[in-house]
Order: C-alpha cells, then structure tokens, then sequence
C-alpha cells in the first residue's frame, strides 16, 4: 500500500513538473486518472513540506524547493566521475589519448587523461599547466570568459611564441576564438609542437557556464579531411553527453 502511495505522489509531481501554469486538484485528478481525495491527500502533505505551492485561484504548481535540490544535486557532481567513461570510451574508439583540462589561474590545468596505444602517446602529467591563447584546450576554456574578462586577459598576455604559427596577437586570438564559438570547437594547428595538431570541445554545467575542455591530438602526417571530421564530430558528441551528465540543457 505504501509503495501504491508513493508511487502515485511521483506521478503527481511528474504532472506538476509538465505545466508550469499550474493545475486544480480536479485537473490533476483527471490527469492522474486518481480521485480528487488521495490527490488532496497527496498535495496535502507536499505543501506541508514546502514542495508545492498554491497560487490565489487556488492552482498547485512546484515550489522554489525542487530548484534548490536539484542544485544541491548537480553542484556535487563530480566532473572527473562522470567524464571518465566517456573519456575512456573515446580514447578507445579513435585510439588516442584524450586530456581533461580546468581552468585555473588563466592556465589550462590538466586533471585527467585517457591513453591509447598508438604512436602519438603524449606524456602529459595530471596537474600540468598550459597557456589559454596557443592551445585548443586553452581556447575551448576562452569561450566562457566574457568581453570584459577577454580583455582583462589579453592585456597581460605575452603572446609567447613557441613554433612559427603561435597566435601572437590580440587580433589573431578574438578572431580565432570568434571561429571557435560558431563551430563549437577549437584548434591549435602546431601552435605548440611542430608536427602536433589538437583539438578540443567545451564541457558546460547547469548553468550554461564552461566548466572545463577535453581535446586530443594527431600527427600533422595522419591528418586528412576524413580523419579530422571523425575527431571533430566525437569531440563534438562526447562534450554533448558530458555537458548533459553535468545538467546542462541548452536553451532552445
């Protein structure tokens, strides 16, 4: 009988969830195909504890609560957890190593990695920190600055330069990051390595903020349109599901 009820409580708060306008206990009788008595029961005993509320025409919708324990819920989940299977999974299916990087202190900070076994196995450590401008990574994490934040960036960078294609100005970095956020994806085409091309996709949370990038790498050799679409078009699916795991919807 208990398990009856509670089941039946979910189906209400299943209904609820689908009309924001809100819902007459004979409206959600029907929808629930319950009786109007255990339907006030149940609304009873929600309102009681703060999860559904009624409006002056005397409409159930749910209350403020439920954002506050789905928030709970996604601000502990664990960027690391949930990415690693996809992560592995990739890894596995392009036989490359794939990298997760955070944000930190302007850097690209890495904090885990999947091996393959192919040729291309770079021994980047865990913890290890790469500059935002030359590095996909880097530009994936770029796309969540603001303007402001942008130019607050750009004023204190010394553009480096490591091989002959480096971006090494502000014009080049917001026209590249400009490309980066229409197509949902980065590149550094040796920009740090000669011979090493990554690329690499934005992660989101809930809230729509970039939370972190993953990337991989190929040698310049083995590039062709074919292998580059296949990269691209995983990096792409992955960071969607990985986005979705950390809450992210985006708007329509």
């Amino acid at each position: 009988m208990a398990v009856q009820i509670l089941d039946k409580s979910f189906l209400v708060l299943e209904t609820l969830s689908r009309d924001f306008a809100g819902l007459s206990v004979s409206e959600l009788s029907k929808k629930v195909d319950l009786n109007i008595t255990t339907v006030h029961r149940i609304l009873g005993t929600f309102s009681d504890r703060g999860y559904i509320q009624q409006d002056r025409d005397k409409r159930y919708s749910l209350s403020q609560k439920f954002i506050e324990l789905s928030s709970s819920y996604l601000n502990g989940l664990d960027l690391k957890g949930v990415a690693g299977s996809f992560l592995k999974k990739m890894s596995s299916e392009l036989q490359m190593t794939v990298f997760l990087a955070t944000l930190m202190d302007n850097q690209a900070v890495y904090i885990d990695r999947h091996d393959s076994f192919n040729k291309l196995r770079r021994y980047t450590s865990i913890g290890e920190r790469k500059p935002l401008y030359c590095t996909a990574l880097g530009k994936s994490l770029l796309l969540g600055f603001s303007t402001k934040d942008i130019d607050r960036y750009i004023e204190n960078c010394d553009f480096e330069r490591f091989t002959e294609t480096t971006v090494s100005s502000r014009e080049q970095l917001l026209k590249d990051l400009e490309t980066s956020s229409i197509r949902g994806w980065s590149v550094d085409y040796e920009e740090v390595i000669e011979g090493i091309i990554c690329f690499a996709a934005p992660i989101y949370d809930y809230r729509g903020h970039i939370i972190a990038a993953m990337s991989t790498s190929i040698n310049k050799e083995d590039m062709n349109p074919a292998s580059q679409d296949k990269i691209i078009n995983t990096l792409i699916e992955v960071s969607r599901l990985i986005s979705e795991k950390m809450g992210y919807r985006p708007s329509e």
